[in-house]
């Protein structure tokens, strides 16, 4: 493969939060999204893995939210389909971000 010179595109956060038990992970993840969105001018949406934790914040962010209950690698592709689906049926409120809120193991 040969060098090519770098140019700057249109490149997608990869991001992961970390840290113990309420540390903030959460809230760091919510308030991370609704600035990229803010400054994007669209909404985001939600993939909650951990027993809609992310709900508990519902009076302070405004944000669509999937309580994901299949925990798989099909599970979470579904979920991501879900918001493009979204996506596309709100033209006006466009959903091009989506945040993944949850435990790993």
């Amino acid at each position: 493969m040969a060098f090519v010179e770098a140019e700057r595109t249109q490149l997608y956060l990869r991001c992961a939060l970390f840290g113990p038990s309420g540390s903030g992970k959460t809230m760091t993840a919510l308030r991370m999204a609704k600035g990229i969105a803010e400054k994007m001018g669209v909404r985001y949406a939600v993939i909650d893995t951990e027993v809609r934790s992310t709900s508990k914040y519902a009076d302070r962010y405004k944000f669509v939210v999937n309580n994901l209950e299949n925990k798989t690698v099909d599970g979470y592709i579904k979920a991501m389909h879900e918001v493009l689906r979204c996506r596309l049926q709100s033209a006006g409120n466009r959903l091009p971000l989506s945040c993944v809120v949850g435990a790993y193991r």
